[in-house]
């Protein structure tokens, strides 16, 4: 009897020693996302503006500020809009005095 008792005791220790360690705990780690992506470096463009640029190509897409259409006979508010367009490098944007600032590479497609 007693040992019958005895191996109960054993076997519950034992029971619940193996279904301790087979649980399945997850350590506190921080996922990282897939893809890292850099952040956009906006530089802007400063005066005096160049008058003269070199022709190598790396390009930029330039943020430049245009009036919003306005129709024939109405009167609009002198609310200026702003338009991306790729240049060829970061001279002859900010040559451009409607440009504001840029960023590295090219415009993306719209």
């Amino acid at each position: 009897m007693k040992n019958l008792l005895v191996q109960r005791i054993l076997m519950t220790v034992a029971a619940g020693v193996l279904v301790a360690c087979g649980a399945s705990t997850k350590p506190n780690v921080v996922e990282k996302p897939v893809v890292d992506v850099a952040p956009i470096k906006v530089m802007a463009c400063s005066d005096p503006r160049p008058e003269i640029c070199t022709q190598q190509y790396d390009p930029v897409c330039g943020t430049r500020h245009v009036p919003r259409p306005c129709g024939k006979g109405m009167i609009c508010a002198a609310v200026m809009t702003t338009a991306k367009k790729t240049y060829s490098n970061s001279c002859s944007a900010c040559s451009n005095d409607d440009v504001q600032s840029y960023t590295k590479g090219a415009c993306p497609a719209s």
